[in-house]
């Protein structure tokens, strides 16, 4: 094998490594990714407490994923609406959740002081729908008037790289 073969071999691995760990290839999720919105921010509840962690945030193939359960304090959780808040110096954005099920260990770590069983969530983001910078992640929750909004100590970074 020649000099320069052996160089281009190199330099596609070094191209398909760096596209495959920044997630711009990879295998697609089954899950939908969710859908940016304009959140009218209509007096938030300051004295509203706000419970919640975000349990996961990865990164995966031009997606990164939020996992995590969220409640408004001394409310029952149902028919509670969920965002995901992503918030930068510049911008400020809103994404739709998907509502995961029953979450019966958020009452019962509470001692059933409330039902919290409805306050699961997740969401999955395209990358590329983010202008590049670092992101707090936290949660905004809206539930028969009442708004409430909590930003957490996670961060994520959306990088653009591009070779011509």
């Amino acid at each position: 094998m020649s000099r320069s073969n052996c160089f281009v071999e190199v330099l596609c691995v070094l191209l398909v490594v760096l596209l495959i760990t920044t997630g711009c290839v990879g295998k697609a999720s089954n899950q939908k990714a969710s859908n940016q919105h304009e959140v009218k921010k209509v007096g938030i509840d300051e004295g509203a407490k706000v419970l919640f962690n975000i349990e996961k945030v990865s990164t995966s193939f031009g997606y990164f994923s939020v996992e995590g359960w969220g409640v408004i304090k001394d409310r029952d959780s149902k028919n509670t609406q969920y965002f995901i808040v992503l918030s930068s110096a510049k911008k400020t954005y809103f994404f739709d959740t998907k509502q995961d099920g029953k979450r019966p260990d958020v009452t019962d770590y509470f001692k059933k002081l409330k039902d919290y069983d409805d306050s699961g969530y997740s969401a999955l983001i395209k990358k590329d729908s983010l202008e590049p910078g670092v992101y707090q992640v936290g949660i905004y929750m809206q539930q028969d008037g009442v708004y409430a909004q909590k930003m957490s100590d996670k961060y994520v970074t959306i990088k653009r790289f591009w070779i011509f």
